[in-house]
């Protein structure tokens, strides 16, 4: 049988499978014979083809993964770290990550003073499952944890990597231990392992085992409980843990082993031991004990060999981790405290006093340290915290000597949670969800994106808001959050909250249970979720924000205002708000509609007859576009048709999306988001392909009208919000770290650039009669067969129009007869485009009075702007359009007292330059503004 690595012996030798590949790793036309595939690893691409890449490399993004926007990677971990080692110049940690930085690391990772490595390749590096332990022997690196294979090769809870491969410690069946490794430690050729197993090898050892490095070997009897952590003293092996007795020896929480017997190290210490380390003969023990050797040491110790001395007087919590470089002793823990003075989770012993690392409020990690190591003056920090001095870093941190350090870059947010709620305006994008930190900034569970850098809404500690955001909703400036805080900007705001762009304020007395939706009409705001009530008034999971209360949303059902049961998805369509949940209600006629609801003002309905259009199923989302609904959940059925957790409705009646967004979907799964541009839907949430990788229908898909694709291979993980804009970007949170293939890392977060996607971003002029020539710009244009107007007859033009080379514009649009005041839209290959508004003046409206140069005052304006110059009779229409020529203010005025002159509201309108379009007398004219 061949070795491992060894190529199989055969009797003619076989070309090697590159002779045979594209550059893209498909087999090329045409190509036949015999091949070495070794070294490759074969896997499915989209279209069903297979692709070979080599297993000795990292993977290549998959295809259409170029689309996913790159940088979107944590400055750190994207989970916990138990444990970190220094070898070198190297930095090795270990825990129950899967990615670090921009790689896939699974559990186990090495920092080379610049960027991040696995430690092997291909999806399957690393170990499956955490890591608590590392050691060096030689250049071999020993892992232990509790997983059961390392590289995909199998092992038993601790591993070797040789810089090569991976390796289990012994053969089948034992492979290893026979349970989780907590503490490893090398002496000579030796490797000792602690832990919670009673075999190694499979032969018996009680806590404890030795690893000659062919076979396994007990220390006498071991432990009478488990070993949590080993140091080597020379040639002497030191262990602590839970355990009372070692070998034949009573021996409180800490004992020693001279190759041969254990002996107990004095009285030992009266509690738990979890951490070790050594300064020539001197040993230092850190844990949740209160004395050593029977004298008060508050959770560390030092033994020099004859008797126990306390460091002062020690800390207020567990420690778990200890670190020595010269005379400074580092110790990780739970506490807060170190010599009494403030030290939070990370402290120093100058040998005569403790200090922290820093001063001041954010001079320390936010959570608990469980790895330290030290060179120099510089100190890595492995543990829970997501956080350290001023800046974001998640699980691991460098403190430098004098400042806090990530190690890494990444604009991903904390993985610390999900991202949960998505909003875009403009170029800007707010997210909400569980994080405290985006890229490397603070921000309390909610953050805005401005397209190259993160910042926090709200200056100090008390930015964003004290618990989880689950929905957002946007109205020019002003952003609204939603979810389970009670505090926003550290005042007090149950629930429900408002951003101005420059602080935080409640709306009213906010509402009493988690809000899981907003949506905005107007002025008016809309929450829905678990409330019931809001101060003294009862509010059923859905309410209006009046703008000085909240106000109930209906009286007639028999459970009184609102609905029964949570609200998780709320749209708005004109005057009409579209709830959904898993909720019910009654109607006028006592008849229960479940799921869905639509409310016109003064009461609730259902979407048609409610036994027609009954939904099977939770709704999760809702989207509205043009005159239609798109649903989301895990309902398979909608008004009777036979629908895949995704249905619209017209108004009048319910259809699927074609067959399904994918047949072999589970039927557990559901769609938690959406988003709509022109006739594209996009659809998020927990569906996934069972079969083949990479795997494009993971968690992202999208319908074009005609059929359902993925977006790249997908994502890893559970998509939870999404959001359109601008352009062709779409804006994905959720729970993932990565694409569906693992070769684009992102946290949480993904922006998407579609490349098929038709979109229009603006149209000039915003305001025009029949026969007026219009030009729109855009992307993805090529291939447009018609331009759509509002109306109902004569407003679609199919000819007279050209497209340039690159896509990007339209020119020579006439508007045809029957145009009316509404949208604009194209009808490209993939699908009809977003609108954008247009004002149609009829020509009969004109009179032979022109328009003539209009003045503004006062320019720059503030709030609001007074327009001159405008006839002193008839009928004129002022279109203002921001900088992308976008309409953003159309205002139609009439005859007045006043004459030739017209006030605009400039209420909301970001700062910036603008265009004022003014059509009167048949004729357009205009001038620049600048809006402060």
């Amino acid at each position: 049988m061949a070795g491992a690595g060894e190529p199989p012996a055969t009797s003619k030798k076989q070309a090697p499978l590159t002779n045979a590949l594209n550059p893209d790793g498909t087999l090329r036309k045409g190509v036949n014979g015999a091949f070495d595939a070794h070294r490759f690893i074969m896997y499915t691409a989209p279209d069903g083809q297979p692709v070979f890449r080599p297993a000795g490399i990292a993977r290549v993004a998959g295809a259409g993964d170029n689309n996913w926007q790159d940088g979107f990677h944590v400055p750190g971990a994207n989970h916990i770290v138990n444990t970190v080692m220094r070898v070198g110049t190297d930095t090795y940690i270990g825990g129950q990550f899967t990615t670090v930085g921009s790689v896939n690391a699974n559990s186990v990772a090495r920092w080379d003073g610049t960027a991040w490595n696995s430690v092997g390749t291909g999806t399957a590096n690393g170990v499956n499952g955490p890591v608590n332990a590392l050691a060096m022997l030689g250049t071999t690196l020993y892992v232990g944890g509790y997983f059961n294979a390392a590289g995909g090769i199998a092992v038993s809870n601790v591993a070797k990597w040789d810089g090569t491969g991976w390796s289990s410690l012994g053969p089948a069946p034992a492979r290893g231990v026979g349970g989780e490794v907590d503490a490893l430690a090398v002496i000579g050729t030796t490797l000792y392992a602690g832990g919670i197993f009673l075999t190694a090898g499979g032969i018996p050892a009680n806590y404890i085992a030795q690893w000659d490095g062919t076979t396994w070997s007990p220390l006498g009897n071991g432990t009478n409980y488990p070993v949590r952590a080993l140091a080597a003293m020379g040639t002497t092996l030191v262990a602590g843990g839970y355990f009372t007795r070692a070998g034949t020896a009573a021996a409180n929480y800490v004992a020693q082993w001279d190759g041969t017997a254990w002996t107990s190290l004095g009285v030992g210490t009266n509690g738990s031991v979890f951490a070790l380390a050594v300064r020539g003969s001197e040993l230092y023990v850190g844990g949740q004990f209160s004395t050593a050797g029977g004298s008060s040491a508050n959770r560390l110790a030092r033994w020099d060999g004859t008797g126990w001395a306390p460091l002062g007087s020690g800390l207020n919590s567990t420690v778990y981790a200890l670190a020595i470089s010269g005379n400074d002793v580092y110790a990780g823990g739970a506490f807060s405290q170190a010599g009494g003075l403030p030290a939070a989770y990370v402290a120093r012993w100058n040998g005569s006093t403790w200090s922290a690392l820093a001063s001041g409020a954010a001079a320390s990690v936010n959570a608990v340290v469980k790895g330290l190591a030290a060179a120099g003056s510089t100190l890595c920090v492995g543990g829970e915290f997501t956080a350290a001095g001023a800046v974001g870093a998640p699980y691991v941190a460098e403190w430098s000597g004098t400042q806090w350090n990530t190690m890494g870059s990444g604009n991903g947010t904390s993985i610390s949670g999900a991202v949960l709620a998505v909003a875009v305006s403009g170029t800007t994008v707010y997210v909400g969800g569980g994080f405290n930190t985006a890229g490397q900034v603070l921000a309390n569970n909610v953050a805005k994106w401005d397209g190259t850098t993160w910042s926090a809404l709200g200056t100090g500690a008390a930015n964003g808001v004290n618990a989880t955001v689950l929905a957002l909703a946007i109205s020019g400036t002003t952003l609204y959050a939603g979810g389970e805080f009670t505090a926003a900007g550290g005042a007090a705001a149950s629930r429900v909250a408002r951003w101005d762009g420059a602080a935080w304020s409640p709306l009213g007395a906010g509402l009493n249970n988690s809000v899981y939706a907003l949506a905005l009409s107007g002025t008016t705001l809309y929450a829905g979720g678990a409330f019931t009530a809001s101060g003294g008034t009862g509010l059923n999971h859905v309410a209006a924000w009046t703008g000085t209360a909240w106000a109930p949303m209906g009286t007639a059902n028999p459970n009184g205002n609102g609905v029964v049961g949570d609200v998780y998805a709320l749209a708005t369509l004109g005057p009409t708000l579209y709830a959904g949940g898993s909720f019910y209600f009654y109607t006028s006629t006592a008849a229960i509609v479940r799921g869905l609801a639509q409310w016109n003002g003064t009461a609730w309905s259902a979407l048609g007859a409610p036994a027609a259009t009954a939904l099977n199923g939770e709704v999760d989302a809702l989207v509205v576009n043009g005159n239609v609904l798109y649903a989301g959940g895990s309902f398979t059925q909608a008004g009777g048709v036979a629908v895949n957790m995704v249905a619209k409705w017209d108004g009048s009646s319910w259809a699927g999306l074609g067959a399904s967004p994918a047949n072999t979907l589970p039927t557990t799964s559901a769609v938690r988001a959406l988003a709509v541009s022109g006739s594209t839907v996009y659809a998020g949430g927990d569906f996934y392909s069972p079969t083949g990788l990479p795997a494009s229908t993971n968690f992202l898909m999208k319908w074009n009208g005609t059929a359902w694709t993925g977006l790249g291979t997908g994502l890893n993980q559970g998509v939870r919000a999404l959001a359109m804009g601008p352009g062709s970007q779409v804006t994905a949170g959720g729970h993932f770290s990565a694409v569906g293939d693992g070769s684009k890392i992102m946290s949480h977060l993904g922006i998407y650039h579609d490349p098929l996607l038709a979109t229009l971003t603006s149209l000039v002029p915003g305001t025009a009669g029949p026969g007026a020539v219009l030009s729109l710009t855009g992307t993805n244009l090529t291939g447009t067969t018609a331009i759509a107007f509002s109306g109902t007859a004569n407003n679609v033009v199919t000819s007279g129009f050209v497209v340039n080379a690159a896509g990007t514009q339209i020119t020579g649009i006439v508007v045809p007869g029957g145009a009316t005041s509404g949208t604009v839209t194209a009808v490209a290959p993939d699908g009809v485009t977003n609108a954008l508004p247009f004002a149609a003046l009829p020509l009969a409206a004109a009179t032979a009075q022109e328009a003539s140069e209009v003045c503004l005052l006062p320019n720059p304006a503030h709030g609001t702007v007074l327009v001159l110059g405008l006839p002193a009779t008839g009928a004129a229409l002022l279109t203002l359009l921001d900088a992308l020529g976008r309409a953003v203010r159309i205002q139609q005025i009439r005859p007045s007292a006043i004459g030739a002159a017209a006030e605009m509201s400039l209420a909301g309108l970001s700062p910036g330059l603008y265009h004022l379009q003014v059509w009167a007398g048949g004729r357009q004219t205009g001038q620049a503004l600048v809006v402060e």
